[in-house]
């Protein structure tokens, strides 16, 4: 199994976390699981179909490309023998600067978001490159002359590390509370109180060591949970495991971004 990120040039950096490539030359499929990230991703598949399941609900498999976002659970997936794989990580409303409008759940033809052939001519232009670093090249190539300029709106939202309220935001903007909700779902594709549940939750996961017991009552206390119970539903939410049998999975588990 080959597999490894592929870093974004600083003049992308507002608009990609990173490139992951991966390529099973194994003789058995390889199985792997992407934590939620509430960011949005275009995948280009180069070999056999890749089965795909977005928490509870199995989706068609991958042919060629798949954008799918906000990941707002944890998704599944497989690599068949031979399988060769590509996707670019948008970030914050990148994904909505790029197509000029908001991804909900998933589609497996990007096409039909602009009404163009133009992602069907890039998958055969990538796929004739055999190095993923120049795949990417020309990936970044083809998003220049889509790629808008970021929102005003949506710069009040993003700008601050998501720390402030839509309340502040609202306040500092001179809009109403509604509107930044709003935009908040236009822009982004989920709601203030859906990244402030997350956030926690990731803040929990980045306290776990594997190998190491966790000091549970410590992690509710820092993050700001209720009880034990109270960490369990988000594990269970997210990832539809407990915490503890996540430390066990934590292997074959994937975090983009990190």
């Amino acid at each position: 199994m080959e597999e490894y990120r592929i870093p974004v040039p600083a003049s992308w950096e507002q608009v990609f976390t990173h490139f992951y490539y991966a390529a099973n030359h194994s003789n058995a499929p390889v199985q792997k699981q992407l934590l939620p990230t509430f960011s949005s991703i275009m995948a280009f598949n180069f070999g056999p179909p890749i089965p795909l399941q977005y928490g509870n609900e199995t989706f068609h498999p991958i042919e060629r490309t798949l954008v799918i976002g906000p990941i707002k659970q944890s998704m599944k997936y497989t690599l068949p023998p031979g399988s060769k794989i590509l996707v670019a990580n948008f970030k914050d409303d990148a994904f909505y600067r790029f197509f000029g409008k908001p991804l909900q759940h998933y589609l497996t033809d990007p096409d039909k978001l602009i009404q163009t052939h133009c992602f069907a001519d890039l998958w055969q232009e990538i796929h004739t490159l055999e190095d993923p670093a120049a795949q990417v090249e020309k990936l970044l190539d083809f998003s220049g002359t889509y790629l808008c300029e970021r929102d005003p709106a949506a710069a009040n939202i993003i700008e601050d590390g998501f720390n402030d309220s839509p309340k502040q935001i609202a306040e500092k903007s001179a809009q109403s509370e509604r509107t930044i909700q709003l935009n908040y779902k236009k822009y982004l594709g989920f709601s203030s109180k859906e990244i402030n549940r997350y956030q926690r939750f990731q803040k929990a996961i980045g306290l776990l060591v594997p190998g190491q017991a966790p000091d549970w009552f410590e992690i509710i206390h820092a993050c700001g949970y209720y009880d034990q119970s109270h960490l369990i539903k988000d594990f269970t939410h997210y990832l539809g495991v407990s915490p503890q049998v996540y430390l066990q999975l934590h292997d074959v588990m994937c975090i983009a971004g990190s």
